[in-house]
């Protein structure tokens, strides 16, 4: 209840979006039955949208949140893939004035999204895997390859776009 009550506080304004997604984010942090079950509340699309918010700490914090649920199992990771969250992070990377701070986030929550066994679909990861946005970014996209080797043809990460 207090969950679903914290999701509908994501449509009000910014000040009380902020604070409710700051409090979902630390459910998110928690046990995993705390994020899977923001995940049947619906959370991760209700995350991905925020990520595309003209606040920039609105961005960093859904960003956050859904590295937090992203990182909890594979199963839960391919729930925030398919919510849309890869195409989300990898635009907050884009921006040459992004702070190095959101930066941060979106690397560590780009990470989860690349990592697990069973590993993600490549289709899922292709697009972080197959862009250079970044040197720090390329770091992640390097250990993904390793942890994804054994599912994947390694080859294919280094085909010229």
């Amino acid at each position: 209840m207090f969950v679903c009550a914290l999701l509908c506080l994501l449509l009000r304004p910014r000040i009380v979006q902020y604070k409710s997604l700051w409090a979902l984010t630390n459910i998110a942090a928690g046990n995993h039955e705390h994020a899977e079950y923001l995940v049947g509340q619906g959370a991760a699309p209700e995350f991905v949208r925020l990520m595309s918010s003209n606040i920039a700490r609105l961005r960093e914090q859904a960003c956050w949140a859904l590295g937090n649920i992203a990182g909890d199992c594979a199963e839960l990771r391919d729930e925030v893939l398919a919510a849309g969250a890869m195409n989300a992070v990898l635009e907050m990377l884009r921006p040459d004035d992004a702070k190095l701070s959101a930066v941060k986030t979106a690397t560590w929550t780009m990470s989860n999204l690349c990592r697990g066994k069973p590993p993600p679909a490549f289709n899922e990861v292709r697009t972080f895997l197959c862009t250079s946005v970044g040197v720090a970014v390329l770091g992640v996209g390097c250990g993904a390859v390793e942890v994804e080797r054994d599912g994947m043809m390694i080859t294919q990460f280094y085909r010229p776009t």
